[in-house]
């Protein structure tokens, strides 16, 4: 039967992608069938697998050792991969994301204990998810490079039926998945059902396990709602993609044998009904908790912490909501979240108050519809350094004239063509706009790229148009000073000011002294951290002033800021600024003698670090720290990077373990002090010099030999794990494996040092066997989930009395085949589907992404759907199958002004408005939506009428920007926008007209050459 179907002969294929020797297999494999899906053009990362299992590590990340660090690199991993999605069409960009979701997804599909093992330790070995992606090897990347371009064809092929009409979807989910505990294929096209398989090594008998899962697949699908009629492998690594239909697998006419074999399977699996189950889907059932009113705190939370800015905002607004959530979601920088904090009737007033500073106009509108919402009064009382408006702000003096065109050009202006009104309405601006537009024009773009920050819908439409939403370089280069001298007014937004406010220079006296004088505290704190590189006279008056006055020093930090906003007390804002100014440089030798006598850690700890302190100010200051009673300020100068040297290491004589461990801690200790402390009489103390990573290499490899030895329980676990981290210590296996099995013996239970014992890549055979014999279910499970458990062991676990333990047997890839097949067989539902999901547990299956999010940046698949068929689409009661419609090229102007004018989805209007084939007249009715980003797509969109762009242009100074940065502007709009009395609009559009003006003699001047 094996050679009929073809197993032999696909067994005995040659790999035409080898897997490379370096290469987690399992994980390539996962990452290249999302890398595939990508291709494919219907990838949802928020509605993906990898999005849920970000979602799960954070549910479960206090049942995993260091489990909030590990939750902490995936989820910031998959921002990185997100982003690099947004981005466009670079393979290497999408061959780098597909590798970074590929953990969150096996995780998701693997359960907790893929978040354990290899995946846990690269976790732990690093600080953040871009360290993470930077150890990502060059041989991972090119091993999906090559997997992606020797089966380029066959994604081609598949993208071409879909084109000739052939159904694709990319996600089947099946009706009867719920008999086995969940289950969906990988892709169905046209009536046939495919399965990757990333695989460098076949045999008959694995080949067989694929097509068993594959009919199970379609036993699934109970209607036959699917009408699947043939199933395939897709082997990459083969470069084959075999395909058997169900007549000659099963042996007979599929419409007379389905019914009675699935009626069959659903017998077999206990379940009593064959009536359809269709489930709701995973992330509605996120939204029905995230709003109800008796979901536990701990899952609101763990929702708040997840990745769907919906969830988040849902649990925003949810009145039982604790504090402490709320306080997180108050600072989302999505403002839709942080708009459902300001609509909850719980949420607490002086919360509400602080949401009239925020950057989003439709967050501050929330916050002021709220009954709870306190009425005040701003503070407008002068602080202590205040001067005179004119003297103090020295700005005043600046010139406001912006650059000015030519006179030639000047007089091609077409004068009052067009008339754009300038009482424009500065609440209803969208601030957060505004912000990152001037964060653009000063070249410090918020996400590292130079593109606007235009709504999604816009951004889809530039990419199907191929219309560019890069910022002109010539507006990257920092603002003209007259614009940024209007920008800094006091009547402009504070969060404005304060952008701006750090493009001045702060090396100028008369622009520093109108800083240091300025009513923001804010504006004034930022200066004086980046007077840092000021050594002037005038910088020495203002050190000195704010050094003998505590008044003086409050007054600067806390001045104009409102009573229910002060997060701090007097007493910490004076050690804030007594700190900065025993660390500035231009601090005089006198003046930081003077501070010595301070006892704030913080302080003293400053001017340890100053050099700037003269010699004799630096003994008296180690005299007083070494002796100080408390430990506090020692063990703060010991853990700092930029003390002298010569303090290290008297410190590390010092006669507290804490002040010594702290040295051993330090990367900056040298390594004198480091070799004296390896002969530390405290555990503790050796135990951190062999973590750091100035100490020898032969130094520390002598330091482990002993510590080996004579380290137990935790002091031990802790020496392992530093030993993981270094890569310069050789130790004989033989004393690291009786160090771990001398772990395993020990009764400390929190942590359960069994369970690292069980994890340690060092554990050796006999201390695998010995705890997989120990009467603890959850140290055999451990063992039955270790990727290092040899077969024999994992053999013995499959015939464990507890079904718990089957379970993960059942779950290990490692567990040979003919425990496996009996575990198919085992009387427990849960360890049945177990093992029928192990043969999938190194693929990469998908969950239903069932909606359109607004953080997706890809362009919706346009279908070759009839006229007919968009028309009864347009009328569908889900707003995704409506809002395709909007995003179809083919959809006609009738169609679009029929969704234009719907009220049932914000998301669909907003397509509508960005769609360069909608009509004019249901553009400018789009234009008086209240939705700004409904406004936003208007301005942009290509087809605008002019008098709908002078429109949008004299209602808010946002809008006026994104008319003169769209792209096809017409002239008329544009010259009257350099006539515009806001400098900053005048200076944007004068900029694109020159840029325009340089674009059109360039190609008059190549023409010009062609002809010649």
């Amino acid at each position: 039967m094996a050679e009929t179907l073809g197993l032999v002969a696909l067994a005995a294929s040659n790999p035409i992608v080898p897997a490379p020797a370096d290469v987690d297999t399992r994980r390539s494999g996962t990452a290249f069938d999302i890398r595939t899906r990508i291709a494919l053009g219907d990838y949802d990362i928020q509605g993906s697998a990898s999005a849920a299992g970000i979602a799960r590590v954070h549910l479960h990340a206090d049942e995993t050792a260091n489990g909030h660090h590990r939750a902490k690199i995936l989820t910031e991993t998959f921002q990185i991969a997100k982003g690099l999605i947004s981005r466009g069409p670079d393979d290497a960009d999408l061959d780098l994301a597909s590798i970074l979701l590929a953990p969150a997804e096996q995780v998701y599909y693997g359960g907790m204990q893929a978040f354990t093992g290899s995946l846990g330790a690269a976790c732990d070995t690093v600080n953040d998810g871009r360290s993470f992606a930077d150890a990502i090897t060059p041989s991972a990347l090119a091993d999906i490079r090559s997997l992606r371009e020797k089966n380029s064809a066959q994604v081609t092929a598949w993208r071409g039926r879909v084109v000739e009409g052939a159904r694709l979807d990319p996600h089947p989910a099946f009706s009867g998945a719920m008999l086995v505990g969940g289950a969906d294929g990988d892709w169905l096209v046209g009536d046939t059902l495919i399965d990757c398989k990333v695989y460098a090594e076949l045999n008959v008998s694995t080949l067989r396990g694929f097509l068993r899962q594959l009919l199970g697949y379609v036993m699934l699908d109970l209607n036959d709602a699917l009408a699947i009629r043939r199933v395939g492998l897709w082997l990459p690594r083969q470069g084959l993609t075999p395909t058997w239909s169900l007549e000659d697998l099963l042996g007979g006419d599929p419409e007379e044998l389905l019914p009675g074999l699935r009626e069959g399977f659903v017998a077999a699996t206990s379940q009593r009904q064959v009536a359809v189950h269709v489930p709701v889907s995973e992330r509605r059932k996120l939204q029905l908790l995230a709003d109800n009113r008796h979901t536990p705190q701990a899952m609101l939370l763990a929702l708040a912490l997840g990745d769907d800015a919906d969830l988040r905002f849902r649990v925003g607004r949810n009145p039982t909501t604790s504090r402490n959530t709320l306080d997180t979601l108050s600072a989302d920088h999505y403002a839709h979240v942080r708009k459902g904090v300001a609509m909850n009737p719980a949420t607490p007033p002086e919360m509400l108050s602080a949401f009239d500073q925020d950057t989003s106009m439709t967050v501050r509108r929330a916050a002021a519809a709220n009954p709870r919402t306190p009425r005040r009064e701003p503070d407008t009382r002068p602080h202590a350094l205040q001067q005179s408006p004119v003297t103090a702000t020295g700005l005043s003096e600046i010139t406001q004239e912006l650059v000015q065109p030519s006179a030639e050009q000047a007089a091609a202006l077409p004068a009052d063509l067009v008339q754009i009104r300038q009482d424009r309405d500065r609440d209803r601006a969208d601030l957060g706009m505004l912000q990152q537009l001037i964060h653009l024009f000063i070249g410090r773009p918020l996400d590292g790229r130079a593109r606007l920050p235009l709504p999604r819908a816009s951004r889809i439409w530039a990419g199907l148009d191929d219309r560019t939403i890069d910022v002109p370089a010539s507006l990257t280069n920092g603002l003209p000073d007259a614009v940024k001298h209007a920008l800094m007014h006091t009547d402009q937004p504070s969060h404005i000011r304060r952008v701006v406010a750090t493009t001045l220079p702060i090396d100028d006296v008369t622009v520093r002294t109108s800083l240091f004088t300025d009513n923001d505290p804010d504006v004034r704190w930022s200066a004086l951290k980046r007077s840092t590189t000021v050594l002037d006279d005038a910088m020495t008056k203002v050190l000195r002033e704010l050094a003998s006055s505590r008044a003086v020093r409050v007054s600067f930090r806390d001045q104009g800021v409102p009573a229910n906003e002060r997060w701090y007390t007097s007493a910490e804002y004076n050690r804030e600024v007594l700190a900065l100014v025993a660390s500035h440089p231009a601090t005089p030798p006198d003046t930081l003698r003077e501070l010595i006598k301070e006892n704030a850690s913080e302080v003293l700890t400053a001017l340890a670090e100053n050099p700037a302190l003269d010699d004799e100010g630096a003994e008296l200051l180690a005299s007083k720290i070494l002796s100080a009673r408390s430990t506090d300020t020692r063990v703060s100068v010991a853990q700092s990077h930029r003390v002298r040297h010569d303090m290290l290491v008297r410190l590390a004589q010092d006669r507290s373990i804490d002040v010594r461990r702290a040295v051993a801690w330090n990367n900056a200790t040298p390594a004198v002090a480091l070799r004296a402390l390896a002969d530390d009489k405290s555990m503790v103390v050796r135990l951190e010099v062999l973590g750091n990573s100035n100490l020898p290499s032969e130094v520390a490899t002598e330091l482990a030999k002993g510590l080996l030895t004579s380290a137990s329980d935790l002091e031990l676990l802790d020496l392992l794990e530093s030993l993981g981290e270094r890569g310069d210590v050789t130790l004989p296996g033989a004393l690291v494996e009786d160090a771990v099995d001398r772990l395993s013996k020990s009764r400390v239970r929190n942590p359960d040092l069994r369970l690292e014992a069980a994890e340690h890549p060092g554990a050796g055979l006999r201390t695998l066997l010995r705890l997989a014999r120990s009467s603890d279910q959850y140290v055999r499970r451990a063992i039955a989930e270790s990727p290092r458990t040899p077969e024999s062991i994992l053999a013995m676990l499959a015939r464990d009395d507890l079904a718990a333990v089957r379970r993960s047997t059942a779950s290990n890839p490692n567990t040979p085949e003919d425990a496996l097949t009996a575990l198919l067989l085992d009387p427990d539902l849960d360890v049945r589907i177990a093992a029928f999901r192990n043969p999938a547990a190194d693929t990469a299956e998908q969950t239903d992404p069932d909606e359109i999010t607004d953080e997706i940046e890809s362009a919706p698949r346009p279908t070759a759907a009839l006229i007919a068929d968009l028309h009864q689409q347009a009328a569908h009661s889900h707003a995704e199958v409506r809002l395709g419609v909007a995003f179809n090229p083919s959809a006609t102007p009738d169609i679009l002004a029929f969704l234009g004018g719907e009220r049932r989805s914000s998301r669909v209007r907003r397509a509508v408005a960005a769609n360069p084939n909608t009509p004019g007249h249901v553009l400018s009715a789009l234009a008086d939506e209240t939705d700004l980003e409904t406004q936003h797509s208007v301005a942009f969109n290509s087809a605008t009428p002019i008098e709908t762009l002078v429109n949008l242009a004299g209602r808010g100074s946002d809008l006026a920007l994104l008319v003169a940065l769209n792209p096809d502007v017409p002239m008329p709009v544009l010259d009257a926008l350099t006539r515009d009395e806001d400098p900053l609009i005048k200076f944007v559009a004068l900029t694109v007209r020159a840029e325009r003006a340089f674009a059109r003699t360039s190609t008059s001047t190549i023409e010009g050459a062609g002809t010649r």
